[in-house]
């Protein structure tokens, strides 16, 4: 370091002691942005490790899983697999989720094993030589069923060996035993609440006698060449395979969370340039003087560089520091989302990486160097004899006004390009909302003053408020920071709104949805659907026969593969939902009831979307008899998967698959019929059913409480980005302050008051704040369209009708005004506090 930056380094230390609150805000904006994008990476990558780690450990040596094509494996199947002379070793596995009374809402996972077979796989499978002979017995063939259990699960709920607990399958209440904790296990390795129980006991508990989940198996020839052996309803897996799965089925989920991660550090780039820009501006003076000395350009712009690096370094370290509390506080939620959307996963262990600490300060030092990349230009090019006009900066500050309102046109028409390319890329999508928010940015100025002009005048004449006509001119006079801080908090704004609306659209498209699919009385509909439990046999009989009831629609959906990727495949009963539903029919023949009850399928709007089908074509589903090809009748709305759904007749399903199980119903009761006797009824002969038997409208509620968990992560990044603003418009109002001080002091000696400058300052952030409003509402319009489809419905599927909800508008004009009031509250009070003759004497 040469010692003419060091001496510049000292002059810049001064400057920072002086304007130390600045210089945090900034730091705060690096921070904030840097650690939403950390924690977003976390999430994202602990979610994915807590499976891969899940996998590998239940998995034991298995070096592949055979899975069913069509929802479950055929046990006669497993003897010819087992006696295939590329397999060393295979085993048998029933794999169910499962609640219990003792355990509340926390899920065990239950693993249902053969332990002659399953021994030289897993490490901790009972075994006769390593436990108890009469506990290995009651393993076996105990009068109840046993298992054994995780020991952190037994220590958490007080649970102890010979306890009995109740497992609850589609609500109903079956006893299993604990034997002890699961043996041999490192309970160091074991992420997840496990119970080990033999196959056939789990067969009998969940339901699943003759079928099995999958087939854990240790190759010993060639993979490919097994897999041609196996048959067509087969499939061939292993752990890098079911990973891959997982993470193309997260693919948008996940990322949806980093774009608006990224939008937090846009917002936080703006607050870095405001913070620079104002550190060059309060220093023009200062810095021509030594220019007109003879300091080398080069290294004045070298220096100011330097210490904006050294500010990023800073904000991005603790923005790691952040980013990790903040992934900390939220994986839970975010886990249990993954759960109810996707796929199973135990609360991921949050672990900060090297590479993701290094994406971390490489975003916040790139974010830096954008903020401070004009400001140093800004001291690069301008003639020493210009920076002694401090009046020079704001001039050419209005004299931009039109080129950068060409320059918003120009980013607009990209944007709408964008957008129309969103259907070959989702990134298309992203860059359009991301164009559309920079072109509102750089209207900005070219709204900025001619509002404030209006708004003065009005003030003056209408309320003849002084202040406000001096806080509006005030503004207008120092438009190149001001436009800078509305620009950012317009942009957080526009995304509140848009996001918002599109939340709101979304909700009330699926309650709408909702409204036309479920139509029932009541509704016997476990939690644990997803999980395959199914209801007894003897429960439908019952409801059949009942005269109070009209039609009972059974339901099921099991996993199914369409050209290799997971589907659902929902099992309805045709003639029933034909009188009583209403489904939304997008696309499709004139009578599609009739084309479903005669062989053909429904299928999903994501579904017609990811795998681009339409009506006339045909799908080909894995069967019990071999692959069969189905012919598309309709595409309908559902809001139930992005992955895809199926729809098939029951009738035509178990003439194929002849499977007759059913996970839930619906009730549809004779007119005049009160359905709260009937609900008695079926509780009375089947205890435990009254958790799981719903009304319409409870049924309804517990679908919108899964939708609006999966959009709390929004909320949360939505709020950081609005705080990042927020911090810009204070930063603006300590520039104004301090670089306009004389002017303010001038004010003071003819006669206004402290109070009233006070006032003026508050003023001038409502103004701010209200400029960025309206910019924000005409922003967000249009960003609802460009999200709902330029990027939601690329990335899910799913069309949108677009609800407009003025209570979003209200609330956010009403905290706006609050969030801007509050951060007047320090320059105001530093104003007050501001000795006129300290300022005016400088002169």
């Amino acid at each position: 370091m040469t010692t003419g930056i060091r001496t510049l380094l000292k002059f810049n230390l001064k400057y920072y002691r002086r304007h130390a609150v600045l210089a945090i805000l900034c730091t705060m904006g690096i921070c904030l942005g840097v650690g939403i994008i950390v924690a977003v990476e976390l999430i994202n990558s602990s979610a994915l490790a807590s499976f891969a780690s899940s996998v590998e450990f239940l998995g034991g040596k298995a070096t592949h899983s055979i899975i069913s094509g069509y929802g479950r494996v055929d046990e006669k199947l497993f003897a010819s697999i087992w006696k295939h002379p590329s397999v060393q070793v295979a085993s048998p596995v029933i794999d169910v989720m499962a609640t219990s009374l003792e355990t509340g809402d926390e899920s065990i996972r239950f693993l249902g094993i053969d332990p002659f077979l399953d021994g030289e796989l897993r490490s901790f499978t009972p075994s006769q030589g390593g436990t108890e002979p009469s506990a290995f017995i009651e393993f076996l063939s105990g009068p109840v069923p046993g298992i054994y259990l995780t020991g952190a699960v037994m220590d958490k709920f007080n649970l102890h060996e010979g306890n009995t607990i109740t497992v609850l399958t589609a609500g109903l209440e079956k006893k299993v035993k604990i034997l002890g904790r699961i043996p041999g296990a490192n309970e160091g390795l074991l992420t997840e609440n496990l119970a080990i129980m033999d196959i056939s006991a789990a067969q009998d508990v969940f339901g699943k006698t003759g079928y099995l989940d999958r087939i854990d198996i240790i190759l010993k020839g060639d993979a490919e060449k097994f897999r041609a052996d196996l048959p067509d309803a087969l499939r061939l897996t292993d752990a890098s395979t079911q990973k891959s799965t997982l993470t193309a089925m997260l693919y948008s989920f996940q990322l949806n969370l980093a774009a608006m991660s990224l939008l937090a550090l846009f917002v936080g780039t703006f607050l870095i340039y405001n913070f620079s820009m104002f550190s060059v501006l309060s220093r023009r003076e200062d810095m021509s003087l030594l220019l007109t000395l003879g300091t080398d350009n080069r290294g004045l712009v070298a220096a100011f560089l330097l210490e904006s690096i050294l500010l990023g370094a800073v904000g991005s370290v603790l923005g790691i520091l952040f980013g990790y509390a903040i992934a900390w506080w939220s994986i839970a939620k975010v886990s249990s989302t993954i759960t109810d959307l996707y796929f199973y996963i135990q609360t991921a262990k949050i672990e900060l990486t090297l590479h993701i600490a290094l994406i971390g300060i490489a975003v916040g030092f790139l974010a830096t160097l954008i903020g401070t990349g004009l400001p140093a230009l800004e001291v690069a090019f301008t003639p020493p004899i210009l920076g002694l006009k401090r009046q020079s900066i704001e001039d050419r500050a209005h004299n931009l006004k039109r080129v950068l309102f060409v320059l918003g046109l120009l980013c607009f028409l990209l944007s709408l390009a964008s957008a129309w390319a969103s259907r070959f890329s989702i990134f298309w999508g992203f860059a359009s909302a991301f164009a559309m928010t920079l072109a509102f940015a750089l209207f900005t100025p070219g709204i900025l003053s001619p509002l404030c002009h209006i708004l003065g005048t009005w003030l003056r004449k209408g309320f003849r408020s002084l202040e406000g006509f001096l806080a509006a001119r005030t503004i207008r006079a120092s438009l190149s920071r001001t436009s800078i801080s509305v620009a950012a908090l317009a942009v957080a704004l526009s995304m509140t709104v848009g996001v918002d609306t599109m939340i709101y659209s979304f909700r009330n498209s699926v309650d709408a949805w909702l409204e036309g699919s479920l139509q029932g009385d009541l509704y016997i509909s476990p939690a644990t659907t997803k999980w395959d439990h199914p209801l007894p046999e003897k429960l439908m009989e019952d409801l059949a026969k009942n005269p109070q009831i009209q039609d009972v629609e059974r339901y099921s959906t099991h996993e199914v593969y369409l050209e290799g990727k997971p589907v659902r495949l929902r099992i309805v009963d045709a003639a029933v939902l034909e009188r009583h539903s209403r489904f939304v029919f997008l696309r499709g023949k004139e009578d599609p009831w009739t084309a479903l009850k005669k062989g053909a399928v429904f299928i999903s709007e994501p579904l017609s979307f990811r795998f681009n089908l339409k009506p006339g074509d045909t799908v080909d589903l894995q069967t019990p008899e071999g692959s069969r090809s189905f012919p598309i009748a309709s595409v309908v709305r559902d809001y139930s998967s992005d992955q895809g759904t199926l729809h098939i007749d029951r009738i035509v399903y178990e003439q194929i698959w002849r499977d007759p199980r059913v996970q839930s119903v619906a009730i549809f009761m004779k007119p005049g019929v009160s359905p709260e006797p009937v609900r008695r009824s079926i509780i009375n002969d089947f205890p435990g059913l009254d958790r799981t038997i719903v009304s319409n409208t409870k049924m309804k509620e517990n679908v919108l409480v899964i939708f609006d968990k999966t959009f709390a992560p929004t909320a949360t990044l939505k709020g950081v980005s609005l705080m990042v603003a927020l911090l810009g418009v204070a930063t603006a109002l300590m520039a104004i302050l301090l670089e306009r001080s004389r002017e303010i002091a001038v004010l003071g000696y003819l006669g206004l008051t402290p109070g009233e400058t006070s006032k003026m300052n508050v003023y001038q952030a409502l103004i701010m704040g209200l400029a960025a409003y309206l910019i924000s509402v005409v922003c967000g319009i249009i960003l609802t369209f460009i999200i709902v489809y330029a990027i939601n419905y690329r990335s899910f599927g799913w069309s949108i009708d677009i609800y407009v909800n003025p209570w979003v508008f209200a609330r956010t004009f009403v905290l706006t005004g609050i969030a801007c009031v509050i951060a007047s509250l320090y320059p105001s009070i530093k104003l007050s506090r501001t000795p006129v003759a300290g300022i005016v004497s400088d002169e």
